[in-house]
C-alpha cells in the first residue's frame, strides 16, 4: 500500500470526524493536520511500508483515526474554552485551537 493512500484516509478521517461535531478546520490547522497524518504514517511504519495490509496494520491506522478523533476533540473543546475564540471563528476550529489541544495531548502517538 501507498503511504499517501494511508496519510489521505488519515486526512479525510479527520476532516470527516471535524464535520460530524459542526466543525471545519481553518486554513492553517488544515496543513498541520495533512502533516499530522503524513507524520503518523511515517511513525507507524517508518521506511518499511507494507505492500498488503495486515490486520495488525489496520489497528495501527484505527489507532491514528482515533488519536485524530481525540485531537479534534479537543480541538473543540479548545474552541469554548479560549477566551473569545467561538465568536471570532464560529464553526471553525484552526491553528489556535490545534496550539490549545497540542499542549494538552502531545505526545499522542502516531499523530504527535
Amino acid at each position: 500500500m501507498e503511504r499517501q493512500v494511508i496519510e489521505q484516509r488519515l486526512t479525510s478521517y479527520a476532516h470527516w470526524y471535524a464535520a460530524s461535531q459542526g466543525f471545519v478546520f481553518g486554513p492553517g490547522a488544515k496543513y498541520d493536520i495533512e502533516q499530522m497524518a503524513t507524520d503518523a504514517v511515517g511513525n507507524m511504519f517508518g521506511q518499511d511500508m507494507p505492500t498488503d495490509l495486515q490486520p495488525r496494520h489496520q489497528a495501527m491506522i484505527a489507532q491514528a483515526e482515533a488519536s485524530l478523533a481525540m485531537m479534534v476533540s479537543t480541538m473543540i473543546q479548545g474552541s469554548e474554552e479560549i477566551s473569545g475564540y467561538a465568536a471570532r471563528n464560529p464553526d471553525t476550529i484552526g491553528e489556535e485551537t490545534l496550539a490549545w489541544a497540542r499542549d494538552r495531548l502531545c505526545p499522542l502517538f502516531p499523530i504527535c
